[in-house]
């Protein structure tokens, strides 16, 4: 399903491997030399580029070969810049007599490319995917202006229309209207109720799709299921192909949906038969879904805990920032709650059977309470397998009137009586049961069969709604891609699915959108009476209506009716937010230039939701822009400063990932504005609506490796469409990175990703992620769970499990600490002294301890040999605590705990301890603690040295220990109870997977199955990044997002620490994977020395570096020298030929020149593997030379088209004037005219590349300057 959606896949049989995909501004070359004179006739002069960027379909056909043969720019406006865009309806109406021709649901074809008509025969194949994929289109128009010519394939699958005999434009002409209809490719269906003969055709057309029928009913369910269909139950059927089932119940369980789910934002879905004394507002005002003053009201009730309760009013406003304070998972003691506001005394419940009444009994909470079971007992109880169940779900009876399972309580107050009133619902829903549709028909048929049962209800007005009850996993997205999800209520847990909501003015409305003037801005008022940050809005619209010509203000509407606004400022700052986040991946920067806006404020009714990209291109198309950018700040104070509002329709936009931007001289690479997290949507991609991947994944740690997973899933390669909307990160702290940390204390623990609090917020994080504070104490595979705090259940469909390593210790009071211990600091550290930095709360409490002891007189003791032990050396020396009053007691070396791997680094480190008079003890071994009387702080603590084995007893005021990592002990009997396969690490293949299905894992506490694939198995030795991307990319080919998951491509990414040691010297260290553990030779180069600086490149025989170590006292740019590791010294401007000759006095200064920067932007290297590099090109003239003497034709040709296009090869022939290959292979002059052929394609490459990117790299403007003189 996700193959058609991403490249537009031709499933018929006779495409031979052709297919469509989107255009991208890289295909700009191949596209202009398809262009010609008959096509500028037709379309008129344009501008390919401004075409791709504006129009909302910009497709290509490419063949078997990877060769663009088609391209085609559909828009909704005509071609023809004489018809005016804005009344053309009434021009087609007027002269052509096209009545069903309307403004949504019309495309015209504004630019059709081709390079033979050949290619021209799956046209029609493709006209009806955009019928599949944009239901709302009904029309695809070509309008051929007189006196131009067009070939005849063109016309084969179009019908062609004439004006009427009236009078016609002189000038203009009589233009050829080229007409195709929905109707030519896809049959509208119509519904009709379902009798039993239909049994055989049902079972001929839908075939295994009813095998999950059989294994759970037997083999005649589906017949019983169309003769005895039960009460409020319907089965319809298409009239005349019976190719497709859909079952529907009325009669709905509205109190329980009512008390799981937020239905208040879904007007006239949850409605009382009886509501006396309701406050009726104006009918055109719908209920917007950041209507705070209910929710708030719903929030106490469902009492909220007290340390999120400041929160809340934001938490609601839509359920992409309920996280904004992770959750910490607590006891469930509310039950279910209705959304009828609660009196003082009583407590709703329902008697759906009743009628119309209210009534109330008195009951004795004492006698009652141990029939009214929690929220989970009655899922486990009664729903336990949505698929198995989903038929009987609503035949269950109806509660007794003394049933208390619905009843809602606030007190639980054995003493006191609780009054019961009784409520009757309003009947303003249905629910699909079922909906099994012929595989062949599916994608084409699914929008017309949800307009044939609103059609079927079209006598009983009241059923407004549709719904769905699906299971998580990821259901066919034809059908999901109209629904909304319905959010759980606070504190809700829902084992069975998901809740899908879909209103009939959806699929039936006519959308609109309105500027806002002085007459609408009592409407205006009205819509934003209850946001939380009125002030801001109101004073946008008030800019927008009289003051600032910059801001606009719409209204969205649906059948004339409001549904929504939106405020936008025009301004200019593109290049500024490109050069911190991705932009360029979306949005051409050159054309966006005066043509954006920001996205100030916008809310809708939540039922709406789905059109807000549709509805944003109204506004982009009124506005003249064709982008919009959306900034999200983590502080409300700062959104106001801003003017900004947070926004329901967040989701609908696309995240941009922040770019880890090239370092230069005198610049402070943080920035000094306030970081923010930037979404973005433009005309092209407006017209594809987003399908959310609505699979439960449940991440179980917040390690590096979970981070690096999360954000290739946030920033996947088809973000614009298809998002993961059911994320939860399960922490034992939280969200990681979400404390500001102050310089030195950001210097205590040494950097291995580039994951900090800035990045974090630039990623958006917490508007996709769920966080729950806690631990996991359970694996439930059956249910497929995790407990967390042995109390809660978290179900999941896809588990990762993320366990880091941490710092511990198990030592006691005059104890020896066992050297088996696998503890860690996952015990609460009730020794106020005794600092484990785990993380960057253990960080701040340690360094506010510092501050205390600054004048104390007794010794700290760092312990243990590791990087982070000399950071925080180097943090008490910058903090004014003099050298001798630190003792550095070092341990053996251990495999997971890095520290320096260059000798001269340690060397030079070590004389700057003894120089700053720090104490140094090494290969000594931990003996004891000596607490003091109240046993809360350290005293003394003992060490065995290396020196005759002596002890060594130090009075202390601190202790800093980072003796070993280990595995959580909580971890670790969790994973063994779960039958995990463990044997010191989690075994998984080289997908990720573990023994148990859906449950995948990957670090430090992982390793790889025993195969020859991999030299080293533990997961250690990769990089925390690239493994966590491996893993985001298994899930994804699972789910079919992506077709290879690259897990049998070598690793390739380095490992990096980079932190700050005693002497404020700064250490770069970067390897390429499993080289620690590999013996490799290598020529080391090295240039510098301690005091001044220290460089040392690492590389093999073969010319690839193999490691980076740098050592100096100024600023090491790191984020640029980390892309060196792993490359051909080739790049580095001729290097080894400089080094020779001694030219090259310092590497720092070396790789600091103009000529190096592009090789730290990560576009320069994606342009490598599309450029061949002079040293394959010489490999594959030793292989023309052998082939040639072999005369292995066959052989050779296969590696032309692996290594060199055709015309190449013609080209050496004709200038070397040889007419065989053989004689070529024998010239004496093909190697160097071989070089100078790819050295020219290869200058031409980069110049394109350096003024593609000039705004990274200003050192070069005036090169690109000078190049455009020239081409004038």
């Amino acid at each position: 399903m996700y193959k058609t959606r991403k490249h537009f896949k031709v499933t018929s049989s006779e495409t031979n491997g052709i297919y469509w995909r989107r255009v991208e501004l890289t295909d700009l070359p191949k596209l202009k030399k398809m262009t010609n004179k008959e096509s500028s006739e037709l379309f008129g002069v344009f501008d390919i580029a401004r075409v791709i960027t504006d129009n909302p379909l910009s497709l290509c056909q490419v063949n078997p070969n990877g060769k663009i043969t088609v391209f085609i720019s559909l828009s909704d406006r005509p071609n023809v810049s004489c018809i005016a865009s804005d009344n053309w309806t009434e021009w087609f109406n007027y002269f052509y007599d096209l009545k069903n021709v309307e403004l949504n649901n019309t495309l015209f074809i504004n630019v059709l490319l081709f390079r033979c008509v050949d290619s021209l025969i799956h046209l029609p194949v493709l006209l009806e995917t955009v019928y599949v994929q944009i239901p709302e289109t009904k029309n695809i128009i070509l309008i051929k202006p007189p006196g131009t010519k067009i070939c005849a394939e063109i016309y084969l699958p179009f019908s062609t229309l004439s004006a009427k005999s009236v009078s016609i434009d002189p000038e203009f002409g009589c233009p050829e209207i080229m007409y195709h209809a929905r109707e030519f490719s896809i049959n509208k269906i119509n519904l009709r109720i379902a009798e039993v003969d239909d049994f055989i055709d049902l079972r001929a057309y839908l075939g295994h799709r009813l095998d999950f029928l059989d294994n759970f009913y037997g083999e005649y369910s589906l017949a019983k299921i169309l003769e005895f269909p039960g009460e409020d139950r319907i089965n319809l059927v298409p009239n005349v192909k019976v190719n497709g089932l859909i079952t529907l119940y009325t009669n709905l369980d509205y109190p329980f949906l009512d008390s799981v789910f937020d239905l208040y934002q879904y007007t006239g879905l949850i409605e009382l038969k009886n509501e006396k004394n309701k406050t009726t507002k104006p009918k055109s005002i719908l209920r917007l879904a950041t209507d705070i003053s209910r929710m708030m009201e719903k929030a106490n009730i469902s009492n909220i805990m007290s340390e999120i309760a400041t929160n809340v009013q934001y938490e609601f406003i839509s359920n992409q920032f309920k996280q904004l304070t992770d959750k910490t998972m607590k006891p469930m003691k509310q039950f279910f709650q209705s959304n009828i506001l609660q009196k003082d005394s009583d407590t709703f419940s329902v008697k759906p059977e009743s009628p119309l009444q209210l009534s109330t009994t008195t009951l004795n909470t004492s006698e009652s309470e141990k029939k009214m079971p929690f929220f989970k007992e009655i899922h486990n109880t009664e729903n336990k397998n949505i698929i198995k169940d989903f038929l009987k779900f609503q035949d269950k009876e109806s509660k007794k009137a003394n049933d208390m399972s619905y009843y809602v309580s606030s007190s639980y107050d054995s003493s006191e009586n609780i009054t019961f009133t009784k409520i009757d619902y309003k009947r303003t829903a249905f629910m699909i049961e079922l909906m099994l549709i012929d595989v062949d028909e599916e994608n084409k048929a699914t929008w017309d069969y949800l307009i044939s049962i609103f059609i079927y209800f079209i006598e009983f007005p009241q059923y407004e709604y549709c719904l769905m009850n699906l299971h998580t996993i990821a259901t066919p997205p034809e059908l999901k891609k109209f629904f909304c999800n319905a959010t759980l209520k606070p504190n809700r847990t829902y084992p069975m699915g998901l809740l899908y909501i879909l209103h009939r003015s959806f699929l039936t409305g006519t959308f609109s959108c309105v500027l806002v003037t002085k007459e609408h801005l009592e409407l205006m008022e009205l819509m934003i009476e209850n946001h939380p940050l009125k002030h801001v809005i109101s004073n946008n619209i008030s800019k927008s209506v009289f003051e600032d010509t910059r801001y606009k203000t719409y209204i969205f509407q649906c059948n004339d009716q409001p549904i929504g606004y939106c405020v936008i400022r025009l301004n200019d700052e593109i290049k500024f937010l490109n050069n911190y986040f991705d932009v360029a991946c979306y949005v051409y920067p050159k054309l966006a230039r005066n043509h954006m806006a920001v996205l100030l404020n916008m809310d809708m009714q939540r039922t709406f939701i789905k059109k807000s990209r549709g509805l944003l291109k109204f506004v982009m198309e009124y506005s003249d822009i064709n982008c919009l950018f959306y900034k999200l700040y983590t502080d409300i104070t700062i959104m106001e400063e801003y003017e900004l509002s947070y926004i329901t329709e967040i989701k609908e936009l696309i995240p941009v990932k922040p770019r880890l931007r090239i370092q230069y001289d005198n610049e402070n690479v943080s920035g000094e504005h306030q970081k923010f997290a930037l979404f973005h949507i433009n005309t092209r991609l407006c017209s594809t609506q987003t399908l959310s991947i609505d699979a439960k994944i449940v991440v179980v740690g917040a390690s590096v490796v979970a981070l690096s997973f999360l954000e290739s899933l946030l920033f996947n390669p088809v973000s614009y469409y298809i998002r993961f909307g059911n994320i939860v990160l399960i922490s034992d702290c939280g969200t990681p990175y979400q404390l500001t940390l102050s310089d030195l204390e950001d210097r205590m623990i040494p950097k291995i990703s580039h994951f900090n609090y800035e990045y974090m917020i630039s990623m958006g994080f917490k508007s996709f992620v769920d966080v729950i504070t806690g631990t996991v104490t359970a694996i439930n595979k059956a249910d497929k769970c995790v407990t967390v705090n042995e109390d809660e259940q978290v179900y999941y469909d896809y588990l990762f499990l993320f366990y880091g390593e941490q710092f511990g210790y198990t030592a006691e009071e005059n104890e020896t600490k066992p050297q088996n211990s696998i503890e860690s600091s996952d015990k609460n550290n009730k020794l106020e002294n005794l600092f484990l930095l785990n993380s960057e709360h253990d960080v701040t409490h340690a360094f506010k301890y510092i501050e205390s002891v600054k004048n104390n007189e007794k010794d700290i003791v760092v312990f243990g040999k590791y990087l982070g032990s000399l950071t925080v050396i180097n943090v008490l020396l910058e903090n004014n605590i003099d050298g001798s009053r630190i003792v550095y007691v070092e341990t053996h070396a251990k495999k997971n705990i890095p520290f320096i791997a260059n000798k001269f680094i340690v060397n030079a480190v070590y004389n700057e301890l003894h120089k700053q008079g720090v104490r140094v003890y090494k290969k000594s071994v931990f003996e004891k603690f000596t607490l003091n009387g109240d046993r809360t702080r350290i005293r003394k603590v003992t060490f065995t040295t290396a020196v005759g084995d002596a002890l060594l007893t130090i009075d202390c005021a601190a202790v800093f220990w980072f003796d070993q990592k280990y595995i959580s002990k909580v971890n670790w009997f969790t994973m063994l109870q779960s039958a995990l396969k463990f044997d010191g690490h989690l075994v998984v293949n080289t997908s990720f997977e573990t023994n148990i299905e859906f449950v995948y894992a990957a670090g430090p506490m992982a390793r790889f199955m025993h195969n020859a694939y991999f030299v080293v198995s533990h997961h250690m030795y990769y990089s925390r990044l690239e493994i966590g991307a491996r893993v985001a990319n298994v899930l994804m080919k699972r789910l079919g997002i992506i077709e290879d998951d690259k897990s049998n491509d070598a690793y390739a990414r380095p490992l990096f620490e980079y932190c700050q040691f005693p002497g404020k010297y700064n250490y770069f260290h970067a390897v390429i994977p499993v080289l620690k553990s590999l013996k490799i030779h290598a020529s080391k180069l090295s240039t510098g020395n301690a005091t001044d600086g220290y460089f040392e490149i690492l590389v093999d025989n073969n010319g690839y570096v193999l490691s980076l170590s740098c050592y100096s006292n100024k600023d090491i740019k790191y984020l640029n020298l980390i892309n060196l590791c792993g490359k051909h010294v080739n790049l580095f401007n001729d290097m080894m030929y400089r080094f020779k000759m001694n030219s090259i006095p310092c590497f720092f200064d070396y790789f600091n020149q103009s000529w190096s920067y592009p090789l730290y932007s990560n576009k320069f290297w994606e342009l490598l593997d599309e450029t061949k590099l002079k040293r394959d090109n010489k490999v594959l003239c030793y292989y023309i030379k052998f082939i040639s003497r072999i005369n292995l034709f066959s052989m050779y040709k296969q590696l032309i088209k692996k290594f060199l296009c055709c015309d190449d090869v013609a080209t050496l022939m004709s200038e070397l004037k040889v007419n065989t290959i053989s004689k070529l292979s024998r010239s004496p002059y093909l190697d160097r005219r071989f070089d100078q052929l790819y050295g020219e394609k290869l200058n031409t490459v980069l110049m394109n590349f350096v003024a593609n990117n000039v705004d990274d790299f200003p050192m070069f403007s005036h090169t690109i300057d000078q190049r455009k003189t020239e081409d004038e």
